[in-house]
């Protein structure tokens, strides 16, 4: 299994450099949503504390929702993700990067954070991108690319 964890910070479109830290401190926000997806990722184990039990992350990043739901919201879900409990699951492969099993979540503006357990993965991406549509900005999409495509086994 590739052991690849990645942790980007991207600030993009005309923003000033270092604006991100007017709003928020961007390198702490990312670490702390990598530290917490890390824990998921370790069936709730951090170190050698157990703070969650692996029932409960099992739970949590299991598909919740009925298909007549998913269907009913295809903005949030396509026809690859479903609903965990706080997070989107993926269901079935529709790119490189959607994994059955894979959690996590996309942000409006750009931020997004997934796990894939198949994989051995954490990836956490922090950017500040203006949407110009209801769709994921390129640079996601182009980050969960690189991020598959640089595993190697």
């Amino acid at each position: 299994r590739a052991n690849i964890n990645i942790l980007a910070t991207a600030l993009l479109l005309g923003a000033l450099p270092g604006a991100a830290q007017d709003f928020a401190p961007t390198g702490d926000m990312a670490l702390v949503r990598f530290q917490h997806t890390a824990t998921l990722l370790n069936n709730g184990k951090v170190g050698d504390t157990q703070l969650l039990s692996r029932p409960t992350v099992a739970a949590m990043t299991a598909p919740q929702l009925t298909q007549a739901q998913v269907a009913a919201e295809p903005f949030f879900f396509g026809d690859t993700s479903n609903w965990g409990f706080g997070m989107a699951v993926t269901t079935r492969r529709g790119n490189i990067f959607e994994t059955p099993g894979r959690f996590g979540w996309d942000g409006a503006f750009g931020t997004s954070c997934y796990v894939d357990p198949r994989e051995d993965m954490v990836g956490v991406l922090m950017a500040q991108v203006r949407p110009g549509a209801l769709r994921l900005p390129p640079l996601v999409l182009d980050f969960w690319m690189a991020a598959y495509q640089a595993i190697d086994d």
